[in-house]
């Protein structure tokens, strides 16, 4: 894997769209290759060992920025699934069925 600043700023356009979308239009088999695949190798990637000039700090930096906007959006919506978490609740495998 490489670093660019056109990369970056890709990954960081799709992020801000989720974040403006309140993380919908992603089903969960999309959601789980994009949150517990990509984006986390992708940010693993830059806390990795690359060393950025100094024009490139403050994009890395905006975008981890921005990845935690899209966690504190998520975690907002968390709250809403009380009614889907209730339900997983009484019937276990639940979490097989994508609606």
């Amino acid at each position: 894997m490489d670093f660019s600043i056109e990369g970056l700023r890709n990954e960081r356009e799709v992020l801000e769209a989720l974040i403006a979308s309140d993380l919908d239009g992603l089903d969960a088999w999309e959601a789980t290759q994009y949150f517990r695949g990509k984006l986390f190798v992708y940010v693993d990637f830059l806390f990795g060992s690359n060393e950025y000039s100094a024009e490139q700090i403050p994009e890395v930096i905006d975008f981890l920025k921005c990845v935690l906007r899209c966690i504190v959006a998520y975690l907002r919506r968390l709250t809403t699934w009380e009614k889907e978490y209730t339900e997983l609740q009484a019937e276990k495998h639940l979490w097989l069925i994508c609606p």
